[in-house]
């Protein structure tokens, strides 16, 4: 069993930097505080996960020489925009063979981005050229079964919503989060490398965990090999790794971790 995540972007919903060119406490001359937003492309036994499609999935997957393999599925957590308007870039594989792509999300933010991007689920207008293109599924509890693979669902709260995050093999990512389930820790138990967002050094957070929470949760799963994510202009990378347990580093644009 082989698990290769590639990060494709770890940065908050801005980026960094943002289009105003600002870019807080994040040192520029280092190439790891540059921040597309957060995403994920996931390769397991042979079959590949895309998890969210940010605004800049296109950059991101011509970036790390992923453009060409399919996703066989795509995975959301939630329907924020820094985490699906990327969601038009998916025409490029229906259009490659005239296959629907399968898309999963919560039932709630399922509904919301049939809202949103009606167009892609039902088509419009002409439908000889605008075909419907998303095959859509909605996620219970529990694990889920995706094209062949079984993938752990770990149910989060975000805020006043829900959110989801995935276990794939060994590896999970859990971004967007205030708490995490019972049920979802019980789901990351045993994990080797966890993937986690954090929003502040230590300034509480209604809808985010922040760093001392994190932590705290990244001990009572064993202290995995963890890589912090969705990171804002208050983390600079050099100074969040100096200040975070060895098994603790932030991740960065274009990381990739394996695992047999």
């Amino acid at each position: 069993m082989t698990t290769k995540l590639t990060v494709l972007g770890c940065g908050g919903s801005l980026g960094i930097p943002n289009v105003a060119g600002r870019h807080g406490n994040c040192d520029m001359s280092n190439p790891r505080n540059f921040r597309t937003r957060t995403s994920a492309w996931v390769a397991h036994n042979g079959k590949n996960f895309l998890i969210d499609t940010s605004p800049d999935m296109r950059s991101q997957l011509l970036r790390e020489n992923l453009a060409g393999p399919r996703p066989d599925a795509v995975l959301y957590t939630h329907s924020h925009a820094d985490h699906c308007h990327g969601i038009e870039e998916l025409r490029a594989y229906y259009w490659s063979n005239e296959t629907q792509v399968d898309i999963y999300a919560h039932p709630f933010h399922m509904a919301d981005l049939k809202k949103r991007f009606d167009y892609l689920f039902y088509g419009s207008g002409n439908q000889d050229l605008y075909r419907p293109i998303l095959r859509p599924h909605e996620i219970g509890q529990g694990k889920l079964s995706v094209a062949g693979e079984e993938i752990a669902v770990i149910e989060m709260t975000h805020g006043d919503m829900p959110c989801l995050g995935y276990r794939i093999g060994a590896v999970a990512w859990t971004t967007d989060y205030k708490a995490i389930s019972p049920a979802g820790l019980a789901a990351l138990a045993g994990i080797k490398v966890w993937f986690t967002a954090v929003a502040d050094w230590d300034v509480p957070h209604p809808s985010h965990a922040i760093l001392p929470e994190v932590l705290d949760l990244c001990e009572q799963l064993g202290n995995p090999r963890t890589y912090l994510i969705h990171l804002n202009p208050r983390f600079d990378y050099a100074k969040l790794d100096a200040m975070t347990p060895p098994h603790v580093t932030p991740a960065h644009d274009g990381l990739i971790v394996e695992l047999e």
